[in-house]
């Protein structure tokens, strides 16, 4: 059985997954997602049912994402469950090693994780089944322009996350 929640935030509807004790899914949308059709979960969790509950876990995030949206709170102290290959597993955990406020290009995270493959270090950022908890949108391109962002609004959010914590970018000329 897999928990599940959805809340109105300024950031869009964010939808909470929880597998045990441990967060396993945030899906940040500009409107209700599909739950029935995300990838991540049909691909980890198959025929698993689901079962719309708030539970203790999932309110600790939303007091910790208050606190972050006002500043006061540099990122989320939750537990959590990762599943998708070793490599990707690594690009994320070292997602959650970005400092709050700070950037990184998508070439020094492939180094941080050992590896050349910068377009494979993009497609694992890119699928990030914990974004803002693990955040990815602290990755930027090399030039310093924000680059693409698969939650949210699109870059658009990315935008805003980093304007939040006062994070240098450059503006992308589209």
């Amino acid at each position: 059985m897999l928990y599940y929640y959805s809340l109105q935030s300024r950031l869009g509807t964010i939808t909470l997954f929880q597998a045990g004790e441990a967060l396993i899914r945030l899906i940040l949308s500009p409107q209700d997602a599909d739950l029935v059709k995300d990838p991540y979960l049909a691909r980890h969790f198959p025929g698993e049912e689901l079962e719309e509950r708030r539970t203790d876990l999932m309110d600790r995030f939303v007091i910790q994402l208050a606190a972050y949206l006002k500043g006061k709170q540099k990122g989320f102290d939750l537990p959590y469950q990762l599943y998708g290959s070793p490599f990707a597993r690594r690009v994320w955990e070292e997602l959650g090693r970005i400092p709050y406020g700070e950037t990184v290009s998508y070439g020094e995270l492939a180094k941080r994780c050992g590896t050349e493959g910068v377009q494979a270090v993009g497609t694992a950022v890119g699928n990030n089944p914990l974004p803002l908890i693990l955040p990815c949108h602290r990755v930027i391109r090399a030039d310093g322009a924000l680059g693409q962002y698969s939650a949210g609004e699109g870059p658009s959010t990315k935008r805003l996350l980093l304007q939040l914590e006062g994070a240098a970018f450059r503006e992308q000329v589209t």
